[in-house]
């Protein structure tokens, strides 16, 4: 799509009816192949997760309940937190985040090298200006995208990195406020018997407000992971195009070399 755009843009420029029209029959072909293509990535994804996700519950279950190793754990207290919860919840996030990052970084490595051959190429032919003057830096739109990107992830990192500790309390918290309202169900005819609703009401309600606290912690520390995620990706919109504008004014390059970048 990257040199489609090159030629489709320089049709647009030229005036060139019959290259416009082949190269939209072109991008019809090219976007079926990709929504096939991402139909079946999403699949494969999916029976992946699930694949990972019944091998991980099996093993687990079968450590849990083998030598009656979960009544050991019941007289540990709170040694054990909630193993029910890891086995379900925990797992699941495991795999799918485990997954997620796992073909992201793949999908990443393959669009960095795809985008650093087309990127050298374009740093060829439309050479950095700076106030009229060509600056002979070879590659120079590759090195910009890789520094460009590290900054980047490494600021999202700062930012975002106190999630982390948010998200695991999180778990902790809902674990612990389902727990105790199973607690309640199992032992409600003792609890109806000894008047013990508003205790328990008390009791659940501190547990939930765990819940709420540690939520609005998340919801600030996203606040403002999302407003420099939005500022940065809006920047990477234009960002390239004010690095090749100098070039495309000095007629060095093609509109369609412009919108490549």
């Amino acid at each position: 799509l990257n040199q489609w755009r090159n030629r489709f843009y320089n049709a647009l420029q030229e005036r060139n009816w019959d290259t416009f029209t082949y190269e939209l029959i072109y991008f019809s072909v090219v976007v079926t192949v990709f929504i096939a293509i991402a139909v079946y990535q999403l699949y494969l994804n999916q029976w992946l997760q699930i694949r990972w996700r019944k091998w991980m519950t099996e093993h687990y279950l079968a450590d849990w309940l083998n030598d009656a190793v979960h009544y050991r754990m019941q007289l540990q207290g709170d040694a054990a937190d909630n193993p029910d919860q890891r086995i379900t919840d925990d797992v699941k996030l495991f795999v799918d985040r485990t997954l997620g990052i796992g073909l992201g970084l793949l999908n990443s490595v393959v669009t960095l090298v795809s985008f650093v051959v087309i990127l050298w190429g374009l740093s060829e032919a439309a050479p950095l200006h700076l106030f009229g003057s060509a600056l002979p830096i070879p590659g120079y739109l590759v090195w910009f995208a890789l520094i460009y990107s590290i900054i980047g992830t490494w600021l999202t990192h700062v930012v975002g990195w106190p999630l982390v500790g948010l998200d695991f309390r999180q778990q902790q918290y809902e674990a612990d406020f389902r727990f105790n309202l199973v607690r309640v169900r199992e032992n409600a005819e003792q609890i109806a018997l000894l008047k013990g609703e508003p205790a328990e009401r008390g009791r659940l309600l501190g547990r939930f407000g765990n819940v709420v606290d540690n939520w609005l912690g998340i919801m600030n520390r996203t606040k403002k992971i999302t407003a420099f995620t939005a500022s940065y990706s809006q920047a990477s919109v234009i960002v390239p195009y004010v690095l090749v504008a100098p070039a495309y004014f000095a007629g060095k390059t093609q509109l369609g070399g412009m919108m490549q970048a």
